[in-house]
């Protein structure tokens, strides 16, 4: 989703926390919710604005928080 993120001008951080442990769950499909959240962060993001990827540590789950300036 970057190109479409820098053809519309987003500004687009990610914040990721170093020595996660491995996921083991279904990573293509993970991969898919990802990519499906972030391209709905970038078609309801207005021109100019941010979206944000943030993965951390939270316990025993990993906390993966998808956050934009969009109407949502």
């Amino acid at each position: 989703v970057l190109p479409l993120a820098e053809a519309r001008r987003l500004t687009f951080t990610r914040a990721i926390e170093a020595d996660l442990p491995p996921i083991d769950r279904d990573a293509r499909r993970l991969h898919q919710v990802v990519g499906n959240v972030l391209a709905n962060a970038v078609k309801f993001t207005p021109e100019g604005g941010r979206i944000s990827l943030s993965c951390r540590q939270d316990g025993d789950a990993i906390r993966l928080e998808v956050a934009d300036s969009g109407i949502g």
